[in-house]
């Protein structure tokens, strides 16, 4: 099969860094060949001084490595490129807009990013100003018949900072073409996200008073922010109750029985494990005073926890203490993002005995990692940098592939995976964090319906919400269930000094 040609519309070649990977993996890869280049420098936008001035400092405070808009000279790999000839798709990678004509002219279309509502004069601008808690990035191809959607990332809108936004959505918008060239050098094209045709957005112009009221606006949330910290502690608590049938948690109305930790902790991501003739709850342990989390495991008895200790020690934070049965065997997959690896751990004497048994995945950022045997397969999902991605495997203890298909979910308000797998009704069910509106805010319980090893697909179901708990509770963020008893997590605040009273009274001697 002959290499799919790929043209990119260029402003010239010193490009933006998320354009200069995009760029790069084209040249780089085996199927596709760089077959032309069209330099087309985009027309002058007179920006408002007040508002230059405003995206000047943001950048200045709030930049992040790696920086998607750091500028990377390419002279090299364009070096040899046709400036004149045919290709397959073209991308547009800055610049003006391609010829009229040059979409029939190419078989698959002009391939551009939008990125949120503010088109390429304002990216992200009417996100932050309206505080809307989600963004869009949106990869968008131009043909003879129309503009049409073919994917599309969604993450949780900082209500801070435009260019950390920007950051973020340059670099989802990267990975999007790059994905989508692959997959259509490949053969395996994913449809649509929206299901048809793109729809328009009006551009966003901006002001010198939209400056001024974003300044305010920004301001008045850090200090919000900073008066909230400074007077309320944050603390994360479980939630546990009898499975009365085979309902999904939010169709049951039976109360919640809230687990409240010491003030000076938190307790979250609650795994349930029956055992013998008991029931335990594998647990992420947050002292307050230095926020590195550990696993402990406690007792269940009566809808009590009781003998709360630590379990796998470890010099950096872990958590989401992933405990399952596989073959008859118990086994725990804790989340060490900082570490780098996915390390599998077998039972040597549970519940608070594990032995390491194997590296899954090195040198992998990634979070949460779900382990679920499916169809004769095993499946893992994880999480990295706020997309899902899934391997698969034939055994447990080595062998794990990536889909081909990743990330298999890149939406804030279903990616990450918030607890076990479970069938219920003959479906699959795959509960995952929703977090648009806070970080852990309800668990929402995906129906999987596609799940082969060329393909992979979910629809959004029902969700936890913080009302499990009651007034006062801000999230949902973990659900599992084992034998009789299924549990959850939220998320209180209190008083410092009323916090600081109860330590003194409950502090021995």
């Amino acid at each position: 099969m002959s290499a799919l040609r790929v043209g990119v519309v260029l402003e010239a070649p010193r490009l933006a860094a998320w354009a200069a990977a995009v760029l790069r993996a084209i040249a780089e890869h085996r199927d596709l060949t760089l077959a032309l280049v069209i330099l087309a420098p985009a027309p002058r936008a007179v920006r408002p001084r007040l508002f230059a001035v405003y995206e000047r400092l943001d950048r200045l405070l709030f930049r992040r490595e790696p920086d998607a808009s750091h500028v990377v000279d390419c002279s090299s790999l364009l070096a040899d490129v046709p400036r004149e000839g045919a290709a397959d798709v073209v991308v547009r990678l800055g610049g003006g807009p391609p010829p009229d004509d040059l979409p029939a002219a190419v078989p698959h279309g002009v391939w551009s990013l939008r990125w949120g509502r503010g088109g390429e004069a304002a990216p992200l601008v009417w996100e932050v100003l309206a505080g809307a808690p989600v963004a869009e990035c949106v990869l968008e191809a131009r043909t003879a018949a129309g503009v049409v959607e073919l994917s599309r990332s969604t993450f949780r809108t900082d209500p801070i900072s435009l260019e950390r936004n920007r950051n973020v959505a340059y670099w989802r918008g990267a990975r999007l073409l790059q994905r989508g060239i692959e997959d259509l050098a490949a053969g395996r094209r994913r449809p649509s996200a929206a299901g048809g045709p793109s729809v328009p957005r009006a551009e966003v112009t901006v002001s010198d008073a939209d400056a001024v009221r974003q300044a305010a606006a920004v301001t008045a949330r850090v200090v919000r922010r900073k008066l909230h910290d400074t007077a309320r502690q944050h603390q994360w608590f479980l939630g546990v109750r009898r499975r009365t049938g085979d309902r999904l948690p939010h169709e049951d109305a039976a109360p919640w029985r809230p687990l409240v930790p010491p003030p000076d902790r938190s307790y979250a991501d609650p795994f349930v494990l029956r055992h013998g003739a008991e029931t335990f709850v594998f647990l992420e342990e947050l002292p307050h005073r230095t926020l590195r989390g550990r696993l402990a495991v406690g007792r269940l008895a009566d809808g009590e926890l009781e003998g709360v200790a630590p379990i796998l020690p470890c010099d950096h934070h872990t958590s989401y203490p992933y405990v399952f049965r596989h073959e008859g065997s118990l086994f725990l997959i804790p989340e060490s993002g900082a570490a780098r690896r996915v390390t599998l751990y077998a039972a040597a004497q549970p519940p608070a005995g594990w032995e390491p048994v194997g590296v899954l995945l090195e040198d992998v950022d990634a979070v949460d990692a779900t382990v679920l045997a499916h169809d004769g397969m095993l499946w893992m999902w994880l999480t990295v940098e706020g997309e899902t991605f899934l391997y698969l495997s034939d055994r447990l203890e080595a062998g794990w592939t990536p889909h081909p298909c990743n990330p298999v979910v890149s939406d804030a308000r279903t990616a990450r995976s918030a607890g076990r797998p479970f069938l219920h009704g003959g479906r699959l069910i795959r509960p995952a964090q929703n977090c648009a509106e806070r970080y852990g805010g309800r668990v929402v319980f995906n129906e999987v319906v596609e799940l082969t090893p060329d393909a992979y697909r979910e629809r959004p179901g029902g969700s936890l919400g913080p009302e499990w708990a009651g007034r006062g509770n801000l999230a949902a963020h973990t659900y599992t269930f084992d034998g009789e008893w299924e549990a959850t997590d939220g998320l209180r605040t209190f008083s410092r000094l009323s916090g600081a009273r109860r330590r003194t009274a409950t502090t021995p001697g």
